[in-house]
């Protein structure tokens, strides 16, 4: 529970129609206040309040650039068909100079294959995708200063950025870039 100057922030929340309790099987372990959540929520619900409120809710679209199709990894041809050994008239196997047909078969394993479907369709998204990514490019770099909110943190350098005003999910790294080579000093 989380309390500012003697109230229940949880409770306000669920008061107001932003928030709804969470609903627990009877054996599961529940919080002291849990009844006083239930509570709260039913009089939202019977006001109308908040998210329980009648009226069509206005729903923005935010359009996601941060996504990226992924193409599943073939298998080579030559892994996927394990070649049959040749054999001689007599039930030996064939030495590698009777061999004439295999560095033909070898040619034609090493052309790429045909894209399938979904490869087709993946890459069609990403263009689709990149077209867009380009078109926001201009407004972004337009404003010398962009507000953004942190929507998910990969790592200590790469972001999932929210811009509000434009209604668009971005990737953003940071790197350093350093004007002066870095020379370790040796003396002799």
């Amino acid at each position: 529970m989380l309390y500012c100057v003697c109230s229940n922030v949880n409770e306000g929340l669920i008061a107001a129609g932003f928030a709804e309790a969470l609903q627990h099987r009877m054996d599961e372990e529940r919080s002291q206040f849990y009844d006083v959540l239930l509570a709260a929520e039913a009089k939202a619900k019977e006001a109308g309040k908040g998210k329980w409120d009648a009226k069509e809710h206005v729903t923005q679209r935010i359009t996601d650039l941060t996504e990226r199709v992924r193409l599943p990894r073939r298998k080579p041809a030559a892994a996927a068909a394990p070649k049959a050994k040749k054999l001689n008239e007599d039930g030996t196997e064939a030495d590698a100079e009777d061999a004439d047909g295999e560095d033909e078969e070898k040619e034609e394993s090493k052309k790429p294959a045909a894209p399938s479907k979904a490869e087709l369709e993946a890459q069609a998204k990403n263009k689709q995708i990149g077209a867009k990514a380009r078109q926001y490019l201009v407004f972004l770099q337009r404003e010398k200063k962009v507000d953004a909110v942190v929507e998910y943190c990969f790592s200590a350098s790469r972001f999932k950025l929210l811009v509000p005003k434009e209604h668009v999910l971005i990737s953003f790294s940071l790197s350093v870039h350093s004007e002066q080579p870095h020379y370790a000093a040796f003396s002799a």
